[in-house]
């Protein structure tokens, strides 16, 4: 049986290491700079939600660009 998790990518320490957690059939959602961080590497989240005080304006673009879904509080 193989269960689908939602992934929390938030701003802080994120490096290669969180990337290796994702697995086929994860949910990703980022968090301000972490929505980012997954756009960085190449991924796009599943939903992106926050303030995005933490990044630039043409980051932001990306972000809305980038993600599935987004949302901003």
């Amino acid at each position: 049986m193989t269960q689908n998790r939602t992934l929390i990518f938030s701003g802080g320490n994120l490096g290669s290491w969180a990337l290796k957690k994702i697995a086929p059939g994860d949910f990703l959602l980022g968090v301000d700079r972490g929505a980012y961080f997954l756009i960085e590497n190449g991924i796009s989240p599943d939903m992106a939600i926050g303030d995005f005080d933490s990044v630039t304006h043409s980051q932001l673009a990306r972000i809305k660009e980038e993600s599935k879904e987004y949302c901003i509080l």
